[in-house]
């Protein structure tokens, strides 16, 4: 009875290991998810140049004949101020641009010039935008390792070979 008791318990224990080993063999793959986060973002700088163009432009103010009550001062005071307008000259000038006035006495016009050169105007803009991100999420499976075929008869064969020799002892007397 001791011995049909103590080959129970040893059958018993080669059956919990053999169940224990069964099931740290049956794994599944694991997943491993790896996730990235990358930022995109576009600076942009703008520059705006506006050109001007060449600018002339004159006036012509006429000087009227003067007349006054007594007509033989008009002549005098005609030729003090024809005198006078002509000596009337002035001119300005840095880099390419000009002004000037002056006195012509062939027309009888006083003239008002100017000559602006073309001019670059420079708008600077720098703003960000277009900004997004991108979420990449993997999943990584990692495969079981290979086990070779013959090591999986070996394994059927020994688990048979206890079952045997278990039923065996359990029912031999």
């Amino acid at each position: 009875m001791k011995k049909l008791l103590f080959e129970n318990r040893f059958l018993l224990f080669l059956l919990l290991a053999v169940w224990i080993i069964g099931l740290s063999s049956c794994k599944s793959t694991q997943q491993t998810t790896q996730t990235t986060e990358k930022q995109f973002v576009t600076i942009n700088d703008t520059i705006y140049i506006v050109k001007n163009q060449k600018i002339t432009d004159t006036i012509f103010v006429s000087v009227p004949k003067v007349k006054t009550i007594k007509p033989e001062c008009d002549s005098l005071i005609n030729s003090e101020l024809q005198n006078q307008l002509k000596r009337l000259q002035t001119k300005k000038k840095s880099g390419n641009n000009e002004y000037g006035f002056y006195y012509d006495a062939y027309k009888n016009v006083l003239v008002a010039y100017a000559q602006l050169d073309s001019t670059f105007t420079e708008y600077k803009s720098k703003h960000t935008d277009n900004q997004s991100t991108k979420t990449e999420t993997k999943t990584i499976y990692k495969t079981e390792k290979y086990v070779p075929f013959w090591v999986e008869i070996l394994a059927w064969i020994g688990a048979l070979s206890l079952a045997y020799f278990g039923f065996k002892i359990k029912f031999k007397g």
